[in-house]
């Protein structure tokens, strides 16, 4: 991807940084040049001269920094090492308001798809309005061309670039964009196709930096000889280069998507934050008919008058009535108490605001504005309806969230509906809406007072499909009467589809109504018209087989909806009524999240790595053993920087002196160089060293007889015999605190809960060990580096679980395991050893593998420890930020991303960043449970239950066998308990063989009731390895597909001297 910035006039030109050293390096440079000139006899003097001269200009441009600098492995700040951006990054990668910017992106592979997008960005410097043209090509592998050419005027958006169906959203700069497209381009230079594609597109390199990254010998060289006498910084380009992936879906004509990848009127009226979403989008329509009238337009429409009350007047109530804002802040500090309390707190609210009256100077401009506009006011009837200031948007319609009033008479009745329209945003739904969003609950709220028409027919319409987005297709439903029957679904309407003629892609050239392509007779039961007394009534239709509107009064509405598409620019969702043969606009709002929603396959793709080429090979190996399922989104950043400090002890303890969200949020980032780099200056190295100490052991043994076959007997004995192992503690522990609990057989007819109380809470010695044990590894627990689980220390019911299972069992099970030393150890090897070599394993090989191996589990326990400090104060900022109305619940916070909780602690209550939010928590459990491959190759990495699961190997007697990697001696016959993960754990009964994907500590609770362990991952220096032949329990590794092939309460054999497991019955 490349990026031009520029000025006004010209966009190639550079901005220059560095005006202070330009005097002095120009005049040295033109004094060179000139000299070379006088010395054509002694040219390659000159030459050097000029050269040399030059380098000084240009090595001191050069000892300015890359201005962007996406990560730094050196550094512990959240932004050099990468966790944020850094704040003039945004400022770079995001749409300028005042200055032209060029943009190329472009991707090829190898099966000869390829994608290639030019922007210009030209900014008008008034009205937030931008000139902007663009040129897309689409190559795919079918010798297929789609094109679009397009120049436009568009609305400026200040996080993405948006023109003519294409927009490039900064996810965030230099690192995450997304691509997404829907609309027409020209296939094959002869057709126009519906297309629509979003792509998300990954950093692979570091960003080229055009006014600093350079050869200064090459580069002083060009400056000298170059003809041109020019040596100021506009010589530079202000450009950025990036290589990056591409990938993402593709569908023409609504085909199925395909997975492709990529390398490579009245002003004020008119503002929402004094007339609310429905009520500057009114004032928009108002002026658009205006022109049209002008315009002499074919089909005209009206907008009936009315009278906007700004959000300025709700203000002014709040400031004249300071018990109800009191009120307010004390429903939005309780926004986290049960539905129940909630909803009661809301209706007190609501019963407050509607008991007072209007301010008396807000009375006095709604009749005066009432006036003006109507001779006769006190005899219409009018709708006096919510405009809340996120209302109506792309993001967040709110329909029916508030209040409308229908038929409204009379001031006293005005007056008083726009005090209960006010209330009605602190109803129970409208609030949990906004929570929903993450919108604050008091938001400011205008209202608008419309005129009412006594429509013959009314209803909606849709500028494009509502379902598809395809705008060759405009859909119109519609009732008799008012169009509120349509709106609440209280009748079911007409619905008709028309037909539109597209030339192309571009809005400037005008669409035109092809004709009625189908209609749908609703039943139409029913009626609302307005009452002669005032509000409205029901009644019954009597013409219910027909169309309530004509062919040609459907032509024109349509035409007219296409009208206000183009002025708008996208696709609208308008609210119409027919009187007599006169259109009236009721009302215009975007279709919602037709262009902002995110698929399924964007969320589970948007936090990937980028593939440097299409044949990266990748392992599961140690992560899938780490991190099994999905991850939370928080965890997925946080988790590639892990860091430690002595200060780091204090961070929970500092943070609780924080009072607000933001303050939490800042704490946890400065503490972030001092929570550092374990996982890369300690455990990183010491668990490749102790992986590279039982490489040598290994060696060792196979350099005495290769062939031997008791080569991995011989090196499973000797990595069991690691004795001085942290991690094996936790089912010592354990077995020591069940020992001493007393009356094993009443403690046993506990309950997990009851049990725990006594635990807890108790005064004899069993309760000591425990609580003990839970200061020693509490810390610890099932996916124990991920946040969002909790701790044994947070739900010690695994623990008391385990406990309760060694009771059940017999008194061997609570007897520790006697330690061999090294001498025994190595004196039962069946390989044939020399003297010397048995001297060197007793004395240094074995021994030095042994601490190997305690050092890594050592250095595990500690990364954990500081990983629950993060654990700690993320949980401490998600109540913050659900207290604070950020987030609906305090379980939201894991499924943001890092830069998404600065976003929302600065302030920026994106309603898309928690509409995200709610897809990928639905979205995770199918996530949690993919099973991948231990090795895969290319970008295409789909799991290998993604459509079906693993049908087994079969014997021909009937039986089912799997071969798998052992890594700890044994073989035994027993009760098979599969769990797939450790939520089915508590299905373990003592003896059983255990059959799950991978194990973590978080197992170890369970692993004295265990005969042996089978697992679908691992490795041999993987945690249920390590555990297993600390307690010489027969494991088997590797066996994928194991948990589909076999079912609790098989009877299987499991022998790792054939490397197998079988079902007997």
């Amino acid at each position: 991807m490349t990026k031009f910035l520029g000025n006004d006039n010209n966009c190639g030109q550079n901005m220059s940084a560095f005006v202070k050293f330009r005097l002095s390096s120009s005049l040295l440079l033109c004094s060179s040049v000139l000299f070379q000139q006088k010395l054509n006899s002694n040219r390659r003097f000159g030459d050097l001269m000029a050269r040399d001269c030059s380098v000084l200009s240009v090595k001191r441009r050069q000892h300015k920094c890359n201005r962007i600098v996406t990560h730094d492995v050196y550094r512990d700040e959240v932004h050099h090492s990468g966790l944020l951006p850094f704040p003039h990054e945004w400022q770079y990668d995001l749409p300028s308001l005042n200055k032209s910017e060029d943009l190329l992106i472009y991707g090829v592979n190898s099966s000869k798809q390829s994608i290639y997008i030019t922007i210009k960005w030209r900014p008008k410097g008034v009205d937030n309005r931008v000139n902007a043209s663009i040129s897309l090509r689409f190559d795919d592998n079918n010798s297929n061309t789609y094109t679009l050419e397009e120049d436009s005027e568009v609305e400026y958006r200040s996080n993405e670039y948006r023109m003519g169906g294409l927009g490039l959203e900064i996810n965030t700069p230099f690192r995450r964009k997304r691509i997404k497209f829907r609309g027409y381009l020209i296939k094959n230079d002869n057709q126009l196709v519906y297309v629509r594609f979003r792509f998300l597109w990954y950093a692979v390199s570091r960003v080229y930096d055009f006014t600093h990254d350079f050869d200064d010998q090459f580069m002083a060289k060009e400056m000298a000889l170059s003809p041109k006498s020019d040596t100021s910084d506009n010589r530079f380009e202000d450009r950025f280069e990036q290589f990056g992936q591409i990938k993402g879906t593709f569908s023409e004509e609504l085909t199925e998507e395909r997975e492709l990848y990529f390398w490579g009127s009245m002003r004020n009226a008119k503002r929402v934050d004094l007339s609310g979403g429905k009520g500057s989008s009114l004032a928009v329509l108002k002026s658009l008919s205006e022109d049209m009238v002008k315009e002499d337009y074919e089909n005209q429409f009206i907008v009936p008058n009315g009278v906007i009350v700004t959000t300025n007047a709700y203000q002014r109530l709040l400031c004249d009535h300071k018990e109800l804002l009191q009120e307010i802040q004390e429903l939005e500090e309780f926004t986290q108490l049960s539905p129940k309390e909630l909803k009661t707190k809301c209706n007190e609210l609501m019963n407050s605001i509607s008991a007072h009256s209007l301010p008396q100077v807000v009375k006095q401009d709604i009749k005066q504005k009432l006036s003006e506009n109507f001779n006769d006011f006190e005899t219409k009837q009018f709708a006096v309806r919510s405009s809340g200031a996120s209302e109506d948007s792309e993001e967040m319609s709110a329909a029916g969230q508030m209040t409308t009033y229908l038929g409204v008479r009379g001031l006293e009745e005005i007056y008083s509906s726009v005090m209960m329209c006010w209330s009605s945003q602190f109803s129970h739904i409208a609030v949990q809406y906004k929570r929903g969003y993450g919108q604050p609950i008091n938001s400011p709220m205008a209202v608008v007072i419309q005129e009412m028409i006594g429509c013959q027919s009314a209803g909606v319409m849709f500028t494009c499909d509502p379902m598809t987005g395809d705008e060759r297709h405009l859909e119109i439903t519609a009732n008799y009467g008012l169009g509120e029957s349509v709106v609440s679904a209280s009748s079911e309407p007409d619905t008709i589809k028309v037909s539109v003629n597209i030339e192309s892609n571009s809005l400037s050239t005008r669409r035109r109504v092809n004709g009625i392509e189908s209609k749908v007779i609703g039943q139409k039961k029913t009626l609302i018209k307005l009452s002669e007394s005032g509000g409205t009534v029901e009644e019954a239709v009597d013409d219910t087989s027909n169309c309530c509107v004509s062919d040609d009064d459907l032509i024109r509405l349509a035409d007219i909806g296409l009208r206000i598409h183009k002025h708008y620019g996208n696709a609208r969702d308008i609210e119409w009524g027919l009187k007599g043969g006169q259109i009236f606009m009721l009302q215009s709002r975007p279709v919602t999240n037709l262009d902002n929603s995110y698929t399924d396959y964007e969320i589970l793709h948007e936090l990937d790595s980028s593939h440097p080429t299409e044949y990266e090979i990748y392992s599961r190996a140690h992560w899938g053993e780490n991190f099994p399922g999905a991850s939370s989104w928080i965890d997925l950043i946080i988790a590639k920087k892990q860091l430690m400090d002595d200060k780091s002890y204090d961070l929970v303890a500092v943070l609780k002196q924080l009072f607000t969200a933001k303050d939490t949020w800042k704490g946890i980032l400065d503490s972030f160089h001092i929570i550092c780099d374990i996982s890369v200056k300690h455990h990183g190295p010491v668990s490749m060293g102790s992986s590279i100490k039982l490489m040598i052991l290994r060696e060792f043994l196979e350099s005495c007889l290769s062939n031997n076959p008791n080569l991995e007997a011989d090196y499973n004995l000797l990595i069991s015999s690691c004795s001085d192992v942290v991690s094996a503690e936790v089912p010592n522990s354990l077995r020591q605190i069940a020992k001493s609990i007393k009356d094993k057989q009443s403690f046993r007819q506990l309950t997990d809960e009851e049990a725990l109380q006594v635990l807890v809470k108790g005064n004899h010695e069993s309760s000591a060990k425990f609580r003990q044990f839970l200061d020693i590894h509490g810390h610890r627990g099932y996916r124990e580096l991920d946040p969002m689980y909790d701790t044994w220390k947070l739900n010690p019911i695994p623990c008391v679980q385990t406990i309760k299972g060694l009771l059940s069992g017999n008194e061997i099970q609570l007897q520790p395991k006697a330690v061999k030393s090294v001498d025994q150890v190595v004196d039962e090897l069946k390989t044939p050893l020399t003297s010397v070599k048995k001297l060197l394993l007793k004395k240094l090989v074995l021994p030095w593998a042994q601490r190997g191996v305690g050092y890594r589990e050592l250095s595990k326990y500690f990364m954990v420890y500081m990983n629950d400090l993060w654990r700690q104060g993320f949980r401490l900022l998600a109540q913050r930020m659900a207290a604070e109305g950020l987030i609906p619940t305090a379980d939201h916070f894991f499924y943001l991303t890092v830069p998404e909780v600065e976003a929302l602690c600065n302030g920026d209550r994106n309603s898309l960043i928690l509409s995200r939010v709610r897809h990928r928590r639905r979205l995770y459990p199918q996530m949690d449970g993919y099973k991948f491959e231990e090795f895969i190759k290319g970008p295409q990495m789909r799991p290998r239950n993604f459509e079906k699961r693993i049908t087994p190997p079969t014997m021909s007697t009937g039986m089912v066998q799997m071969r798998g990697t052992p890594v700890s001696n044994g073989t035994v016959s027993a009760r098979v308990c599969v769990s797939e993960d450790i939520t089915e754990a508590h299905n373990i009964q003592s003896g059983d063989i255990l059959i799950t994907y991978s194990t973590d500590i978080g197992w170890s609770p369970y692993f004295p009731l265990l005969s042996g362990i089978i697992t679908e991952i691992g490795g041999t220096v993987s945690h249920g390895a390590v555990i297993a032949r600390e307690y010489g329990i027969p494991c088997l590794i590797a066996v994928e597909g194991a948990c589909s092939a076999f079912k609790t309460g098989d009877t299987c054999v499991l022998d790792t001297t054939t490397q197998t497991i079988t079902k007997v019955q």
